[in-house]
């Protein structure tokens, strides 16, 4: 005869304020309880009939999940061995229904952060191996994944109190919860849920994070001339961080990424020809004479059998594009450790990184009055929206000088 099991709401309530839906039964007479892994407010639940109500935002999934748990339970306990305890038995007929033959959150997501690397692009599979690591520790330690039939918009708000309690700065949460909206899209479309936390009466509000400020990353022209007037140690580490750095600054911001990769013939008379790493975008940028000086300097170096300009970055065994990854993100944190001794030398207080040269380039020229449109274009972007994170609000005394013409 089948043990009768019952879903119920347990009446301690989380610091979510969600009360936690648990299988419950009483194997001779004593009462066990265990998790569904399902979580539910008290008006979302009737409790006479053990079941969510329709305002319950996962009430379909869980209509046919909780009735397939309770089953797989009381089978479970029915054709159990001798010497295994209640407790054992309900763990394993709950994980065995509750995964079955689904694929996990984070499988599906290390599944799709291979397929990305396979792709090339690296730069979203890191942020998603990122999303997936902080995903990681929000397992029970009787965890080993997640079903997507658990990611509710409460899940991602007890998600996001975990990272705050931290100390996880807004850029950071937000490129966790982007990172994992992405792969519930992704998860949608192969058809292995329904679920979307981010839709809904309920859902989980991505606003806050649409617009974060961060910190300003750019740096005044003169500071910028300051900077390249500097006389340094011809090859030495110092003198290749700054050429770096003017470089970038001279080529629309280009990333150093793209710069290590460029090659003799990209150079097409006063332009260079090339394709953006990131966007797989072809540029056509104007060379300035000062990166034309640059360019030749390393020109007139390059040795036999070498193929980039820039030759110093990649060697022969950076043959492969997760290789040439890796590299770049060695040689960005010992250039970025050299801009940060050189600002120091020229009174620039602005943490300065190779990030900084792209954010200047875009900020000089919307103090020129050039329009943001067309700075948006030079930069290669997408939208115009992405090209105003880049500029820095106008300084105090610009700002200051304005007011004063009312006067």
């Amino acid at each position: 005869m089948l043990q009768q099991v019952k879903s119920i709401l347990q009446k301690k309530k989380r610091a979510t304020g969600l009360y936690p839906i648990m299988l419950r039964i009483r194997p001779e007479g004593k009462e066990q309880l265990i998790s569904t892994g399902f979580t539910s407010k008290l008006t979302d639940w009737d409790q006479k009939k053990g079941r969510p109500k329709k305002s319950h935002p996962l009430f379909e999934e869980m209509m046919l999940k909780l009735p397939e748990l309770e089953l797989s339970v009381a089978k479970g306990l029915t054709n159990s061995q001798t010497g295994q305890s209640s407790r054992q038995i309900l763990e394993k007929a709950v994980n065995k229904a509750s995964t079955g033959s689904q694929t996990g959150v984070l499988e599906y997501t290390r599944e799709t952060i291979k397929r990305l690397k396979a792709e090339n692009r690296h730069g979203y599979a890191n942020a998603f191996r990122g999303m997936e690591l902080s995903l990681e520790k929000q397992l029970t330690k009787r965890q080993t994944d997640f079903q997507f039939s658990q990611l509710s918009p409460q899940f991602i708000r007890a998600w996001e109190s975990s990272l705050r309690q931290k100390g996880c700065k807004d850029t950071t949460i937000s490129a966790y919860f982007r990172a994992f909206r992405t792969m519930i899209g992704y998860a949608r479309l192969e058809k292995l849920t329904t679920v979307n936390p981010f839709s809904g009466e309920d859902k989980f509000n991505m606003s806050p994070y649409g617009s974060i400020k961060t910190a300003k990353r750019a740096i005044e022209r003169d500071k910028i001339e300051l900077l390249h007037q500097l006389e340094l140690e011809e090859d030495s580490p110092e003198f290749h961080a700054r050429n770096f750095f003017m470089f970038s600054f001279f080529t629309r911001g280009m990333n150093l990424i793209d710069i290590a990769r460029l090659e003799p013939k990209q150079k097409v008379g006063d332009y260079l020809e090339y394709r953006r790493a990131k966007t797989h975008q072809w540029q056509r940028v104007f060379m300035l004479d000062p990166a034309k000086d640059i360019w030749n300097y390393y020109l007139e170096r390059m040795k036999k059998g070498q193929q980039t300009v820039f030759w110093f970055i990649f060697w022969p065994r950076h043959n492969t594009p997760e290789l040439q990854r890796t590299r770049m993100q060695t040689v960005l944190k010992q250039i970025n450790k050299l801009l940060r001794k050189l600002a120091s030398q020229v009174g620039i207080e602005t943490h300065l990184t190779t990030y900084v040269a792209r954010h200047s380039f875009a900020s000089s020229l919307k103090h020129l009055g050039i329009p943001t449109d067309q700075i948006s274009e030079l930069l290669g972007h997408d939208s115009v929206e992405t090209t105003r994170i880049y500029l820095e609000s106008f300084s105090d005394e610009t700002l200051n000088e304005a007011v004063r013409k009312l006067l």
